[in-house]
């Protein structure tokens, strides 16, 4: 699909991206940062949590996981691998990991 559009085309559909992400920051009061790599791996912290893909082999594999007070978060329990139904922003998950 990507590889069909021109750059400026690309930079265009980045800024729609951006401006709906700073529509859903500004609704949910929280912060959202990306980071996004060309091997894959991606990171997207909202709030006082994150999402994070790893493509391992041609599988993809996403984990959400409260960032923790290390992270200067509200959260003060850092737990691996939460179900993103239980994310509350600004509280710590609803119920409890079914980490690894």
């Amino acid at each position: 699909m990507f590889e069909k559009m021109t750059d400026g085309d690309v930079m265009i559909y980045l800024q729609n991206t951006m401006l709906a992400l700073s529509q859903l920051a500004q609704e949910r009061q929280i912060k959202i940062s990306t980071s996004i790599e060309k091997e894959g791996y991606c990171i997207i912290h909202a709030g006082d949590y994150n999402v994070c893909r790893i493509e391992k082999n041609g599988d993809a594999k996403y984990s959400y996981e409260p960032i923790g007070e290390t992270a200067r978060s509200k959260i003060s329990e850092w737990r691996f691998d939460i179900k993103p139904q239980s994310i509350c922003f600004g509280q710590a998950p609803k119920e409890k990991s079914h980490g690894k």
